[in-house]
């Protein structure tokens, strides 16, 4: 596997600030939780290259989400926050920094189906709802259906925990799809331990792969953070 890239952490971490709106990791009702910590190995493919690395997270329900990207090597490359109105990246190896404020990362629907925010983000990676309100299609409540507002999106569950998320836009031939495998049964959660998301279009499939190491939901410290006063402040393109 090729050292993962700056250009590829972007990607990963675009992909999930689009995804997910809330719910709770047991079930599919709200749930109580306040801290969470989490490091995953985390691959990248796109049909022609081939990416590895590992992902540190350390959140704080509706308040802040640290995040950490290492090269497979442990090289840190991608050090960023996100608070309820705004988002920070730093970019280690290049030393430049981006500053987005949180409506800002509506213009991701363009490529993504659903609206981003720091709660969608947080829920993504406890196994939770894409969208807020969504309908059962069976009696057994084994899945369940969303309308987003630019497409359909389709859902699983199974043992009262999401299982899977198919999304198809409207009049085009993207799927976009969201894989749960295991769950990881920590301080009365239960995380999923594989997270596969994919992507496909005409052009290209994108697949991302995340897998648990180690979780927890005890208060965490500090979540720190600093811009250094060297670093260059770029914009991030959509």
């Amino acid at each position: 596997m090729k050292k993962i890239t700056f250009r590829i952490a972007l990607i990963i971490f675009i992909t999930n600030i689009s995804l997910s709106n809330y719910v709770n990791a047991q079930s599919v009702d709200p749930a109580t939780w306040n801290y969470f910590t989490g490091k995953y190995d985390l691959d990248y493919s796109d049909g022609q290259d081939d990416y590895s690395g590992n992902l540190s997270l350390r959140m704080k329900k509706d308040s802040i989400l640290w995040f950490s990207i290492s090269a497979v090597l442990g090289i840190q490359i991608l050090k960023g926050k996100i608070t309820i109105d705004s988002a920070f990246i730093l970019d280690l190896y290049s030393k430049k920094y981006y500053s987005l404020a949180i409506q800002d990362l509506s213009k991701l629907q363009s490529i993504m189906p659903v609206a981003a925010n720091l709660r969608s983000l947080q829920e993504l990676f406890l196994g939770g709802k894409i969208v807020k309100d969504y309908t059962f299609t069976d009696s057994a409540g084994l899945a369940f259906r969303g309308l987003p507002p630019n497409g359909n999106l389709h859902g699983k569950i199974e043992n009262s925990q999401i299982k899977e998320y198919v999304f198809k836009r409207k009049g085009g031939k993207e799927n976009f799809q969201i894989n749960y495998e295991k769950r990881l049964g920590k301080d009365e959660y239960y995380v999923p331990e594989e997270m596969v998301v994919r992507s496909e279009s005409d052009s290209k499939i994108v697949r991302l792969n995340f897998s648990l190491k180690s979780a927890s939901f005890e208060v965490i410290p500090s979540y720190p953070f600093a811009i250094p006063k060297d670093y260059k402040n770029e914009t991030l393109g959509f």
